[in-house]
């Protein structure tokens, strides 16, 4: 997110965000390691954009590790008719396994 785009809506709250995006990370970071949730790799609170006309831009940036294949809801677009049973037994299951993990 750029700093400036943040900052020029009229109800953006900066302390709020923050706030919440510190909660996000430290929470992501404290995470153990678990097959089926994806963990936080990075992450800066002074990183830099640097667009294609040499301009910096100021930005926060959030780095996750990758889901090889891609996201969930993707595949479920993409089929336009939701998941066939089979599958979606398979996703649930790890979906499960996961918030059973965590709590």
């Amino acid at each position: 997110m750029r700093k400036d785009d943040a900052l020029n809506q009229k109800d953006f709250n900066l302390e709020l965000f923050n706030t919440l995006m510190n909660n996000e990370v430290r929470k992501l970071k404290d995470l153990p390691t678990h097959p089926n949730i994806i963990q936080l790799v990075e992450y800066d609170w002074d990183g830099v954009q640097i667009t294609n006309d040499g301009e910096r831009i100021d930005i926060l940036y959030v780095v996750l590790e990758l889901a090889e294949g891609g996201d969930l809801f993707s595949h479920i677009l993409t089929l336009n008719k939701g998941l066939p049973e089979n599958i979606a037994r398979f996703y649930f299951k790890r979906l499960i396994d996961a918030l059973e993990f965590l709590h």
